[in-house]
């Protein structure tokens, strides 16, 4: 898979976080396994690597919505703006 940290394709594992950042401090909320089309389709690689079944293929900003969504709803950010990255480029909406 390409890995855009390395730069090229790479036998890696790439991950989406979401994280909480104010003036007081950060964490990390939520983390999501991004699982490619083809690990996605192909039922005998799931099997051996132990991919559940209900894990189904999403797009990194497909995760990244859902992790959102599933924050906002435990009341994160406490009512106030958020302002969504990718750790590299504002993604303000």
């Amino acid at each position: 898979m390409y890995s855009g940290t390395a730069g090229r394709v790479e036998n890696c594992q790439v991950g989406v976080f979401l994280a909480y950042a104010s003036a007081k401090g950060s964490t990390f909320l939520d983390r999501a396994l991004y699982l490619p089309k083809e690990w996605a389709e192909d039922q005998e690689r799931r099997r051996e690597a132990g991919v559940p079944e209900a894990v189904q293929f999403a797009t990194k900003p497909e995760l990244a919505r859902q992790m959102l969504e599933r924050a906002l709803a435990a009341g994160a950010g406490g009512g106030r703006a958020l302002r969504l990255g990718d750790g590299r480029h504002d993604l303000r909406r």
